[in-house]
C-alpha cells in the first residue's frame, strides 16, 4: 500500500439554505514518506461561486475559489504562498482546476459532489394530491375526535353506572338500617308492653291481697268491738327535741314538708277506732327510749307484715308524699300523731319523716325514701331486726 487517507468534512446551511459552509481535514500516510495533515474551509454562494482557504503541513497557506458553470462542470484556482518549512517554497504558486462529473445521469437523483451544494426540492404535488391529502387529514381528525367523544362518553356511562351501583348500595343500607330499626322499636315496644303487664298484673294481685287483708282486719275490728276493750297505758307526752343533722344517720334527709319544733298534743283515739295501733306506736317511743336499736333473735320473715307491700296512687295534698318507695313504721289518722311520732324518732337517732296520701286519707311515718325497691327491700330488713321496728313494711306511691 503506497497511502492511506482519511478524510472528513460537514457542510452548514445557513440564510434558508441559499449558502453553505464546509470546513474538512485530510490526514495522509504515505509509504516511504513522512504523514501530512491538510484543513481547509469553503463557503458556497447561492450555490455557484465558492472561495475559502487551506492548510497543508510541510506547504503553508493556500487561497481557492471557483464558479460552477452548471450540475456537471467547474472551474477553480489556487494560490500557495511561499513559505520555509522543510518543503521550502522558493516563490508563490497559482494552480488551475477544472473538475467535470461523467457518467450518465440518474433522473430525479440529486448528484452529491463538491460541484453540487443544493438541498433536494420538495416535489411540487397536484391540486388533487393536496385535496387527497386535506381530506385524508380531515378524516383522520374527525376519526379521532369520533373516538375521543366515544372515550368520554364511555367514561360518563361508566361513572353514571358506578355512581348508579352506589346509590343502590346506599339505599339498601338506608333500607336495612330502617328495618333494623323498626325491630328494634318492635322489640323495645313489646317488652315496655310486657313489662306494664307485668307491672298491672302485679299491681292487680297486691290491690287483691291488700283488700283481703283489710277485709280481714275489718272483721277482726268486728270481733274486738263485741268484747270489753282492754284499756291501753295512758302515754307520755314528751317534748320533742332539736337533732342536729350531723348527728342522723346516713340516710336520706328532708320530708314532704319544712319541720317545726314544736309540740303539738296528742290525739288518742278511742280502743275501738284505733286500727292502725296508734297508741301502741306511741308509747314505743318511751318503751325502747334507752336502747332503741335493740335487736330481737327472731327471724325477720315471721314478722308482721313481713311481706306487705302497697301500691297507693299520688294525691294532690300540700302535704302528699312524693313518687317512690318508703319504709313504713307508722299510719295515723292524725297529722298531730304523725308528727309526733316522727319527731320522736327523731330524738331517738333516726332520720324519720311522714307525709300525707289523699287516697287513703292517712299520715304515713317513714324511716327511708327511695327510687330503688331492692334498696328499700335491704334496708327494710334491717330495720326489722331492731324490736322497734319489727313490722316495718314497703309503700310505693306511683301516678
Amino acid at each position: 500500500m503506497q497511502a492511506f487517507i482519511i478524510h472528513a468534512s460537514n457542510r452548514f446551511y445557513f440564510s434558508k439554505y441559499k449558502h453553505v459552509f464546509e470546513p474538512y481535514l485530510v490526514y495522509r500516510i504515505n509509504s516511504g514518506l513522512p504523514a501530512q495533515l491538510e484543513a481547509a474551509a469553503v463557503v458556497h454562494l447561492n450555490h455557484t461561486v465558492w472561495f475559502g482557504t487551506s492548510y497543508k503541513q510541510d506547504f503553508g497557506v493556500s487561497a481557492l475559489g471557483g464558479i460552477k458553470l452548471n450540475k456537471l462542470l467547474a472551474l477553480g484556482a489556487s494560490f500557495s504562498f511561499n513559505n520555509m518549512g522543510a518543503s521550502d517554497l522558493n516563490s508563490p504558486s497559482f494552480e488551475l482546476q477544472m473538475s467535470y462529473l461523467l457518467g450518465p445521469k440518474i433522473k430525479n437523483l440529486e448528484v452529491y459532489s463538491f460541484v453540487s451544494t443544493t438541498k433536494p426540492k420538495a416535489i411540487k404535488k397536484t391540486a388533487a394530491q393536496l385535496a387527497a391529502e386535506k381530506r385524508k387529514r380531515e378524516d383522520l381528525a374527525r376519526k379521532n375526535k369520533e373516538e375521543a367523544l366515544a372515550k368520554k362518553q364511555a367514561q360518563e356511562a361508566l361513572a353514571q353506572k358506578q355512581a348508579a351501583e352506589k346509590e343502590a348500595k346506599r339505599q339498601e343500607e338506608l333500607a336495612k338500617k330502617d328495618e333494623e330499626a323498626k325491630e328494634a322499636l318492635n322489640k323495645k315496644q313489646a317488652e315496655e308492653a310486657r313489662a306494664l303487664k307485668e307491672a298491672e298484673e302485679k299491681r292487680q294481685q297486691e290491690l287483691a291481697r291488700q283488700t283481703a287483708e283489710a277485709e280481714e282486719a275489718k272483721k277482726q275490728t268486728e270481733l274486738a268491738s263485741k268484747v270489753e276493750p282492754i284499756k291501753q297505758p295512758e302515754p307520755v307526752i314528751r317534748k320533742p327535741e332539736p337533732v342536729k343533722a350531723d348527728s342522723l344517720p346516713k340516710q336520706q334527709i328532708g320530708g314532704p314538708r319544712l319541720r317545726q319544733e314544736t309540740v303539738a298534743a296528742v290525739v288518742m283515739p278511742p280502743p275501738h277506732e284505733d286500727e292502725h295501733g296508734e297508741a301502741e306506736r306511741i308509747t314505743r317511743l318511751d318503751l325502747h327510749d334507752e336502747n332503741p336499736t335493740e335487736h330481737h333473735e327472731e327471724d325477720p320473715s315471721t314478722h308482721p307484715h313481713a311481706e306487705r307491700h302497697e301500691f297507693v296512687q299520688k294525691g294532690d295534698h300540700q302535704d302528699e308524699l312524693d313518687y317512690g318507695d318508703y319504709i313504713v313504721v307508722g299510719v295515723f289518722k292524725s297529722d298531730a300523731n304523725a308528727k309526733h311520732f316522727s319527731e320522736g324518732l327523731s330524738n331517738l337517732k333516726f332520720n324519720a319523716d311522714y307525709g300525707h296520701l289523699t287516697l287513703k286519707n292517712l299520715w304515713y311515718v317513714y324511716l327511708l325514701k327511695t327510687e330503688s325497691i331492692e334498696v328499700a327491700r335491704a334496708e327494710r330488713d334491717k330495720y326489722r331486726k331492731m324490736k322497734m321496728f319489727r313490722d316495718a313494711w314497703l309503700l310505693t306511691v306511683h301516678d
